[in-house]
């Protein structure tokens, strides 16, 4: 397979941006996998998004550059956000939002949906695969599916990334909760640390937390003032959402003085999981004008994964290197 991607370089001269200006490289992705398989087979689609929003993304094929399409939410479904909902499955909230999405983008799953994202890890299921239970909830039976074992944004990026190769035109994205069901969130979230060297020591994920906010506010200078202010903005903003879960009014006294959890942690520093369903219906360019009066573009994707483990987080490797050097 012929192989043609873009130079890493720090600035890339486009022949289709204007003279004399360039455009800085903030990360380039080469879709491979199922979705070159559809492509010609001797090329590989490189994406490059750009510093300046207002330029579509180019794409290099065969040593020519051509405009991606754009790509907008044209829909939008979600189930109330709630502590517990005893009262209904993850396969029902799941159904609901989908309901919901399409009635709002005007779209037939069967007929105008090319490709659907479904977002949830396995072990917060109690159950593997969990998602064989997607295409009948969304109606996307005998429809391509792409599972994201993490968070609806992760959902939303893969659909942006489904309509930019040109593959497709119309995708739905859906991400659901249902943490009313674990009874020891702690030790599924416990998880997700490296399983060879570091679940075996028994941590507990909010205490590492801890331990990485401390050192946050020694190196910033940040306070813990200054952290609950962060909790009383966000619990009242909740009051201004009828469908969120945790609004109230707080002070930043009361902050401060709640339930010390994991130093400097304290109860009301950390977020509490809900139950919810939102689905999104994505777009390209062409077709969310014909869907939509108001589309919502997507301008820009982009996200930051952590460590895999905790000696190579960077806090523990910034020390290390000075501990070496002295």
């Amino acid at each position: 397979m012929v192989v043609e991607v873009f130079e890493l370089e720090k600035h890339l001269a486009s022949p289709l941006l204007p003279k004399n200006r360039q455009c800085r490289i903030d990360a380039v992705l080469i879709l491979s996998g199922v979705l070159t398989r559809r492509l010609n087979r001797d090329k590989l689609y490189a994406v490059a998004w750009y510093e300046k929003s207002y330029y579509s993304t180019k794409i290099r094929q065969g040593g020519q550059y051509r405009v991606l399409p754009r790509v907008a939410i044209v829909g939008i479904g979600f189930t109330p956000f709630q502590t517990i909902t005893p009262d209904v499955s993850f396969k029902e909230m799941m159904f609901e939002a989908a309901t919901k999405a399409y009635e709002d983008a005007g779209v037939c799953p069967q007929h105008d949906i090319d490709g659907f994202v479904t977002c949830e890890e396995d072990f917060a299921h109690g159950r593997s695969i969990f998602s064989i239970h997607t295409p009948d909830n969304l109606r996307a039976v005998l429809k391509p599916i792409h599972t994201i074992p993490g968070d609806g944004i992760h959902g939303l990026i893969a659909g942006y990334m489904q309509i930019s190769t040109g593959l497709m035109d119309i995708v739905a994205v859906e991400s659901h909760s249902k943490a009313s069901n674990m009874l020891t969130t702690n030790y599924l979230i416990a998880l997700a640390l490296d399983p060879v060297y570091n679940n075996p020591l028994g941590y507990n994920p909010y205490f590492i937390t801890g331990m990485e906010m401390n050192r946050y506010l020694y190196e910033t200078g940040t306070t813990k003032e200054q952290c609950a202010l962060v909790a009383v903005k966000n619990r009242l903003n909740a009051l201004l959402n009828p469908q969120a879960a945790y609004g109230e009014r707080i002070t930043v006294d009361e902050a401060l003085d709640s339930e010390m959890m994991f130093y400097p942690l304290s109860r009301l520093d950390v977020s509490c999981p809900a139950d919810g369903g939102i689905v999104m219906v994505l777009a390209s360019e062409e077709k969310a004008k014909t869907l939509s009066d108001t589309p919502i573009w997507i301008r820009g994707v982009g996200w930051c994964s952590g460590a895999p483990s905790l000696e190579t987080s960077e806090g523990v490797e910034n020390a290390s290197r000075q501990s070496c050097s002295g």
